[in-house]
């Protein structure tokens, strides 16, 4: 057991169970339902705020997208059809126990851990974490359908109310969900025009309009009166 933790707090592990711990410690926190309150702000609902801040931050990006190395990689692991705090969580999931065993097995085979071999064994655990949450990405794609999907059609989805789901609506992004005439749980994408009120986590908001440049719908709070 002892020779277990220090393999574990080991210099070229720790890279890979540091994330684990954190990842740990914030999913025993959050179902254990504790909320930390700064200014009248929920803590758990700014955390779930870090997928709308990296969105607004891709945006106003200076350099070209098409050569982002971060924007490829969002892209490519399926960023925008999952929350941002989900393909967090599995990546660093992934990369902890990938790292941790591929480590392990060199250890076992070498008796010993040569610094270099930090480069090839980051490597391959990237590649192989990366691969991992966009299948995972891709597979709830498909369980929960979104309006992109065509369960219903999009311009049928105007005029409806929806419940917001993310830590709040920006003028660049925000994700609500609404059920359809048929009973399906659909979860779209949305944003608000320049000064409007911006709606918060469970805030109910009415779809105004379709952006078909940036596929997302334009919402305001619905005031039922």
């Amino acid at each position: 057991m002892l020779d277990f933790i220090k393999e574990v707090f080991a210099w070229y592990n720790f890279i890979y169970t540091l994330p684990l711990i954190l990842v740990f410690f914030y999913t025993l926190l959050h179902f254990l339902g504790f909320a930390f309150h700064t200014g009248g702000h929920d803590f758990w609902s700014d955390i779930s705020d870090i997928g709308v801040d990296t969105d607004d931050d891709i945006d106003d990006v200076s350099v070209d997208t098409d050569e982002s190395i971060l924007f490829q990689i969002l892209s490519f692991i399926h960023f925008s059809e999952v929350p941002l705090m989900m393909l967090i969580a599995v990546f660093s999931l992934t990369w902890g126990m990938v790292g941790f065993t591929l480590n392990h097995v060199i250890v076992n085979g070498l008796k010993t851990f040569w610094a270099p071999l930090i480069i090839p064994s980051l490597a391959i655990t990237f590649v192989i974490s990366i691969l991992f949450t966009k299948l995972f990405a891709k597979a709830i794609s498909l369980v929960a359908p979104t309006a992109e999907k065509g369960v219903t059609s999009i311009r049928e989805l105007v005029g409806q109310t929806a419940r917001v789901i993310s830590g709040k609506v920006t003028t660049k992004f925000g994700q609500a969900r609404l059920r359809d005439d048929l009973g399906h749980s659909i979860t779209v994408f949305c944003k608000i025009r320049a000064g409007s009120e911006i709606p918060r986590q469970g805030d109910e908001v009415l779809l105004l309009d379709y952006d078909e440049v940036d596929r997302k719908f334009e919402v305001e709070i619905f005031d039922e009166s």
